[in-house]
């Protein structure tokens, strides 16, 4: 007997508070990468624990549903 399996796709934009600081001798372009490079290793590393706080930007939007026959 076939079993039919959804997945989906689910993109979410969040706002992540960087705890990282610099002072003003740093180019703009180095906090940039910095501040981008500290909040996905946050999300890798699963560094979002208790006391982040993070605000979900706007709409979930899904992005693909896959539906298989096994």
């Amino acid at each position: 007997m076939k079993r039919v399996i959804a997945t989906a796709r689910v993109q979410i934009m969040i706002s992540i508070p960087v705890p990282d600081q610099w002072g003003e001798d740093c180019a703009f372009s180095q906090v940039k990468k910095q501040a981008v490079d500290s909040a996905v290793g946050m999300i890798a590393k699963g560094g979002m624990r208790q006391g982040t706080h993070y605000t979900v930007i706007g709409e979930p939007i899904v992005k693909a549903i896959l539906v298989e026959d096994v």
